[in-house]
């Protein structure tokens, strides 16, 4: 907050201020040394005081002072660093604004959100050692066929991508004979709670 301000505030203004100390951002309206015409914005009806209602912030690290060759004015030119935006595009098509809006969103999200680990389903869960070594070796191999593509790299690279195939469909497999059995295990106990919940883990979708 500079020194050339209304010298009044309420509780909005107590809470800009709060803000602008959080973000370190500067008021450039109170710093202006103007008159009262130039400087406020409204009167009060009742009152009859004016109010300050717009502010222009700043970011502080963005603010400098010049100084003179001397040094020795009084007054110094504070400066404001402003980015250059552009105009929007009042031609743009729909489908133009759109991609531009999907781009932003695309770039801003990740940044912002960070990006959200897939679930897999218990059973690749149970397995994922074992899951990661076939897919480790598949990779290798399919690095191999890209960098020489022969007819030996090219069979190999398909024998492992079936062997994964069957692999992952026998853990599949075993792991719904395995909760089979336990839900059955827990119907012949009567177990109403232990059943409801290991249906609803295999029915429940994964996000």
């Amino acid at each position: 907050l500079g020194p050339h301000g209304l010298g009044s505030f309420n509780d909005d203004s107590l809470l800009l201020l709060r803000n602008c100390a959080k973000h370190a951002l500067l008021l450039t309206n109170t710093f202006l040394h103007l008159s009262m015409r130039e400087k406020a914005k409204w009167m009060h009806p009742r009152s009859r005081h004016w109010q300050l209602l717009d502010y222009v912030l700043v970011r502080r690290r963005e603010q400098q002072v010049i100084r003179n060759a001397d040094d020795w004015m009084e007054h110094r030119l504070i400066t404001q660093k402003v980015e250059d935006l552009h105009a929007p595009d009042n031609k743009a098509t729909m489908e133009t604004r759109w991609c531009q809006l999907r781009n932003v969103i695309q770039c801003t999200a990740p940044e912002i959100l960070g990006r959200a680990r897939r679930q897999h389903q218990a059973w690749f869960g149970d397995n994922d050692a074992d899951i990661s070594n076939l897919l480790v070796e598949k990779n290798g191999l399919h690095k191999t066929y890209m960098d020489l593509r022969t007819d030996a790299t090219k069979a190999a690279l398909f024998r492992c991508h079936r062997l994964v195939k069957h692999r992952l469909r026998e853990m599949q497999n075993a792991r719904v004979v395995q909760k089979a059995e336990e839900i059955q295990g827990y119907v012949e106990r009567n177990a109403i709670k232990n059943f409801s919940k290991a249906i609803k883990a295999i029915y429940v979708p994964c996000i």
